[in-house]
């Protein structure tokens, strides 16, 4: 797991319930999963760098929203991004 920030990290302002209910911001970090380019999605508190622990980060499971799908693997897949 890296540790942040990274230099290619963004920070955007949460705009939706969950992110409003949570207090939290979301970081946009570019990454490659098997070759295919997306963005790792993580929450944290607004005004900090701390991961949300409702985000997972701690439990070592990440969100990556990928530009194109997996063939034959299903959400939650356990993989790797560089």
């Amino acid at each position: 797991m890296p540790h942040f920030p990274l230099p290619n990290t963004q920070r955007i302002p949460g705009q939706d319930q969950i992110d409003l209910d949570h207090k939290q911001d979301i970081l946009i970090t570019p990454c490659v999963m098997e070759g295919r380019p997306g963005f790792w999605i993580l929450p944290v508190f607004k005004g900090t760098w701390n991961p949300n622990p409702a985000g997972h980060f701690p439990n070592q499971i990440i969100e990556i929203s990928l530009v194109e799908e997996f063939p034959n693997i299903a959400p939650g897949f356990d993989g790797f991004f560089s």
